[in-house]
């Protein structure tokens, strides 16, 4: 008869004093065959009185008390190839971020399975060498993190004096604003005195073709001149252009031989007439009459032929040009 509880004792008792071994080294202990010491350990296997490692020597693996598994290092020299790489990798970082490593790698680190333990931190799969201790692994990370923190503070403090910067810009343009605010009501007297001005320099068209250029006297000058303007015949076909569409002239802003400024009515509508007595029309031609007047109606364009191509394209841009026309 066969004391099992006996043979047991041996075992564990050999394992004690030799560390991780192998089914052939025990068998002698037991002084059993290899088919009865197998029982014995598979028995020992399901109580958990022995463990069994992934390692293996040859075919065979090693039996082990719980607690020497530091002692399977000492067997790692049996470990080939990519294992192996994977293994002394493992051994020198103490641990490997899964997503760092190449397949091959990732493939080797799943069988190594005494040497390589799965860890999770922070949603991540880490490999721990077995040997290693959980405080190290809570350490993944903190240096890069401090790397970054190098890279991150300088943008934190510029985004920080950026933030005080528009903060100053704000209460700077607060402060354009409330000036702006004061100016305003002198800025709308300062027009109203402007229309005043310019009212007085027109010209007026009733029942004769002389056109009389009426100013403010000058209290300085001793002496009073009324100046008069020929007949301008350019202001008067343009006046017989206005009437023919069936148009009138409220006045003469302003007159010269090549170049008139006209408020009149068209078709119901009041339009600020410009007149050029030449057949190209730029927009340096346009740009230098509407200088000379501030008044605020739909323009009307009159030359000599039809505007280019180009011009219309540029007079696009200007919303009040109500339209163009020939004489």
């Amino acid at each position: 008869m066969i004391n099992v509880p006996e043979v047991k004792q041996k075992i564990l008792k050999f394992l004690d004093e030799r560390g991780p071994s192998l089914p052939v080294h025990i068998m002698k202990v037991t002084e059993m065959n290899l088919i009865i010491s197998s029982a014995i350990l598979s028995e020992m296997l399901n109580e958990k009185t022995i463990k069994q490692s992934h390692l293996k020597i040859g075919s065979s693996s090693l039996y082990l008390i719980p607690g020497q598994e530091f002692k399977l290092e000492n067997f790692s020299d049996n470990l080939k190839g990519v294992e192996k790489e994977a293994f002394l990798k493992l051994k020198k970082a103490r641990f490997l971020e899964e997503e760092k490593q190449d397949s091959v790698t990732r493939v080797a680190l799943k069988s190594l399975k005494d040497f390589a333990i799965p860890v999770k931190v922070n949603e991540n799969l880490i490999w721990k060498y077995f040997l290693t201790k959980n405080e190290e692994i809570t350490n993944v990370g903190k240096e890069e993190l401090k790397e970054n923190l190098k890279e991150i503070r300088p943008i934190a403090e510029h985004i920080s004096k950026e933030i005080i910067y528009n903060k100053d810009q704000e209460e700077y343009k607060g402060r354009i604003n409330q000036i702006a605010q004061e100016i305003e009501p002198k800025q709308k007297e300062l027009e109203q005195e402007k229309e005043k001005v310019l009212e007085r320099v027109i010209f007026h068209q009733k029942t004769t073709p002389e056109i009389v250029l009426t100013s403010e006297p000058n209290k300085e000058e001793k002496t009073k001149k009324k100046e008069k303007h020929l007949e301008n015949q350019f202001f008067l076909e343009i006046k017989e252009k206005i009437i023919s569409w069936a148009g009138s002239l409220i006045e003469a802003v302003y007159v010269n031989k090549k170049e008139l400024i006209i408020r009149a009515v068209l078709n119901g509508n009041e339009l600020l007439l410009f007149a050029f007595d030449k057949k190209r029309v730029s927009e340096s031609d346009i740009i230098k009459l509407k200088r000379k007047t501030n008044i605020k109606l739909p323009l009307f364009i009159l030359s000599k032929s039809e505007m280019p191509k180009k011009m219309k394209e540029t007079m696009e841009v200007y919303k009040n040009i109500a339209g163009t026309g020939i004489f």
